[in-house]
């Protein structure tokens, strides 16, 4: 019942968000969606450390609120974790905490993807970075650790949406050895 009260919650502020975007023309940038493929033998593994009052562990249903909060700060839209529920991977949902503020700052998870027919395709998903920790390495750790995931569960074909004007993500995955789809 609290999953379901929250997304709704959570759902209409999106709406709102992205009603108010609209009118007030916040970005002018170039939203398509792109998609990026990883072939595993690819994979680069980024080695980070985070600083001591951060910390990486496993999404836990405690998370729930914090995790949509995070979502709404980015504006990232809303993530509906009770359809996704049913594809992330055992052990693939990851968040980075901020110890001393008891705040998440960034979350992310490894899933199959829902279209795969077979269960063959897996899938990163819903990468959010707070923006007051932006260049700290915590979208490229929870990255990597979301592809060695991947990699883990034996998936051949992985794949990931961002869209084309988020320059520094694309340029992330590049490092990790994911291309651009054409």
């Amino acid at each position: 019942m609290k999953i379901i009260f929250l997304e709704f919650a959570f759902r209409l502020i999106s709406i709102i968000n992205r009603r108010l975007s609209i009118i007030v023309k916040k970005s002018s940038s170039d939203e398509s969606d792109i998609e990026m493929i990883l072939i595993p033998e690819n994979f680069t593994k980024l080695n980070f450390n985070l600083p001591r009052n951060y910390k990486l562990r496993y999404f836990c249903e405690e998370d729930l609120f914090d995790f949509y909060m995070l979502m709404t700060k980015i504006n990232m839209g809303f993530c509906p974790l009770s359809f996704w529920k049913n594809y992330i991977l055992p052990g693939g949902f990851f968040v980075v905490e901020d110890i001393n503020k008891n705040k998440l700052i960034g979350a992310g998870f490894a899933a199959i993807h829902p279209e795969s027919m077979d269960n063959e395709v897996g899938t990163l998903e819903w990468l959010a970075c707070h923006p007051d920790y932006g260049g700290g390495g915590i979208g490229s750790l929870i990255s990597t650790k979301i592809s060695e995931r991947l990699i883990e569960e034996g998936f051949k074909k992985i794949r990931l949406t961002t869209q084309i004007h988020r320059k520094k993500a694309i340029s992330m995955y590049e490092k990790l050895g994911w291309h651009v789809q054409r």
